[in-house]
C-alpha cells in the first residue's frame, strides 16, 4: 500500500514538473515609435480653366517634402518641420486642354504621408468650323476698300482677306462678294435699288450704275448662305435699321438658320451716323445680329481713348486707318481691312484673333476701288497727304498688331 502512494505521488509530481517546464513567459509588447505629426489642409484643390494660386495649410513635425504633377507648382515644397502651420501656395497655369487631374504628396522623413487630390477644369474650346460653309457679305465700298473682300468679285466667290484667314486655319469655305461701289443697304432690299434712290434716303441720288431691283444685287440662290454680313454705305440713313432688318428677314426667308452679322464701319463712327450707331444694340437684342464694331476699335484707338496693350505708337489721326487723299478721307486701308477680317472671322467661329502671319498674308493680296492696287503701291495711290502713321508702320510693328488683335474680340458686340 505505501509502496502504491509513493508511485502516485511521484507520478504527479513529474506531471507536475512537465507542466511547469512547458510553460513560456509571455513576450513582451514593443514600445512603439512616435509618430511624426502631419496635418494638411484641404485634401482637394480645383482650378479653373484660366488656373491661378490657392493655399494649402500644413503643421509637421519634422523634415517633410512634396511631390506635385508637372502642371503644378508648389511654394514651398519642403520644410525642417516645426509643428507650427505654415502656407502652402499651390499655382496652375492656364490650360487650353481636356480636364485634368493629379496628386500633390507630403511626405515626412519617417514616412507618414499625405495625398491632396489636384483638378483642373477643362479649357478646351470648340470652335464653329467653317468648312464647306457659304458666307455672303452685301455691302460697298467702305467693305471692299480694305481688302475684306475685293471689288470686282460681286455675287462671285471672293478671294480677300477673310477668305485667306479661312483657308489659314485648314478651312474651305465659300466668300460670296456683292458688295457694289455707291450702293446701301435700301438698294439690297426686295424693294431694290433704283436710279433716284441709290442711298436709300428719299431724294438722295448718287452716280454710278444701278444693276437693277435687290434680286440682282445678290446671289440668287439665297436659301444655300449659312452667314450673312451687311454693312451700311456712308450716310446716315434715316430708315436703317427697317433696311437692315428687311435685308435680313428676306435671306430668313430663304434659309430660317442663317447666322447674320453687321458690319460697323470707321466712317459711320466718326461722322455721327446716330441713326446707324443707334440701332446697333436694337439689331442684338431684337434680331440676334452679331455686331461687328471693328470701325468703334479705330475710333478708339486713334483719339486715345483706347491703349493698344504692349504697343509703342501714339495715334494722332485716323489716317493710319482711313486713306487720306483731297477727296477721299473715309475709305478703310489695309490695315482697316485686316482687323475687319480678322473680327469677322473671330465672331464667325469663336477663336482669338492671335493670327501669326498676317504680315505675309496682308502684303500679299490687293486692295482698293476694283480691287486691282498691290499693297506696296497702296500708299503712294490714296496718300496724297501723307499719314502722321502710316498703315504699313503698324503692319510692320508685330507688338502693335499683337495688341491690336488682342482688342479685336473685345470690339465684337460692343456698341
Amino acid at each position: 500500500m505505501k509502496k502504491f502512494l509513493y508511485s502516485l505521488s511521484l507520478a504527479a509530481l513529474i506531471i507536475f514538473s512537465t507542466s511547469s517546464s512547458c510553460k513560456k513567459d509571455p513576450t513582451p509588447t514593443p514600445t512603439p515609435k512616435p509618430q511624426g505629426t502631419l496635418v494638411v489642409m484641404p485634401l482637394s484643390l480645383t482650378f479653373a480653366p484660366e488656373g491661378g494660386s490657392q493655399n494649402l495649410t500644413l503643421n509637421a513635425s519634422e523634415e517633410w517634402t512634396a511631390t506635385c504633377p508637372e502642371w503644378v507648382t508648389l511654394n514651398p515644397a519642403s520644410g525642417t518641420g516645426e509643428s507650427k502651420t505654415i502656407k502652402l501656395a499651390v499655382t496652375v497655369a492656364a490650360s487650353t486642354e481636356a480636364e485634368r487631374k493629379g496628386e500633390i504628396t507630403v511626405s515626412l522623413k519617417s514616412g507618414k504621408s499625405e495625398k491632396i487630390a489636384v483638378t483642373q477644369q477643362s479649357g478646351e474650346t470648340t470652335y464653329t468650323s467653317l468648312e464647306g460653309k457659304k458666307i455672303l457679305i452685301a455691302g460697298n465700298s467702305m467693305v471692299y476698300y480694305g481688302g475684306c473682300v475685293i471689288n470686282g468679285n460681286q455675287k462671285s466667290s471672293d478671294t480677300g482677306l477673310l477668305y485667306q484667314l479661312i483657308r489659314a486655319y485648314g478651312e474651305t469655305a465659300t466668300v460670296y462678294d456683292c458688295t457694289f461701289g455707291g450702293h446701301a443697304l435700301h438698294d439690297f432690299t426686295e424693294k431694290g435699288c433704283t436710279s433716284s434712290n441709290l442711298h436709300g434716303d428719299s431724294g438722295t441720288s448718287s452716280s454710278g450704275n444701278c444693276p437693277g431691283v435687290g434680286t440682282e444685287l445678290l446671289i440668287p440662290n439665297l436659301a444655300s448662305v449659312d452667314y450673312l454680313f451687311i454693312s451700311e454705305a456712308g450716310n446716315n440713313n434715316s430708315a436703317f435699321y427697317t433696311d437692315a432688318t428687311a435685308i435680313f428677314n428676306r435671306v430668313k426667308a430663304a434659309n430660317p438658320n442663317v447666322k447674320c452679322f453687321y458690319i460697323n464701319h470707321i466712317y459711320s463712327v466718326y461722322k455721327g451716323h446716330t441713326s446707324v450707331t443707334s440701332q446697333l444694340k436694337n439689331l442684338h437684342d431684337r434680331d440676334g445680329v452679331t455686331i461687328i464694331n471693328c470701325g468703334q476699335l479705330a475710333y478708339d484707338i486713334y483719339t486715345g481713348k483706347l491703349k493698344v496693350p504692349g504697343g509703342s505708337m501714339t495715334y494722332s489721326d485716323r489716317y493710319t486707318f482711313c486713306n487720306h487723299t483731297s477727296s477721299d478721307t473715309h475709305h478703310p486701308n489695309p490695315l482697316m481691312g485686316y482687323i475687319m477680317a480678322q473680327m469677322c472671322y473671330c465672331a464667325l467661329t469663336g477663336r482669338d484673333a492671335y493670327y501669326e502671319d498676317y504680315a505675309k498674308m496682308v502684303k500679299g493680296s490687293t486692295y482698293g476701288g476694283g480691287g486691282s492696287v498691290t499693297y506696296s503701291n497702296y500708299y503712294s495711290k490714296y496718300y496724297t497727304t501723307a499719314a502722321a502713321h502710316p498703315f504699313m508702320d503698324v503692319i510692320d510693328n508685330a507688338a502693335e498688331i499683337k495688341g491690336i488683335q488682342q482688342l479685336i474680340p473685345t470690339y465684337i458686340d460692343k456698341y
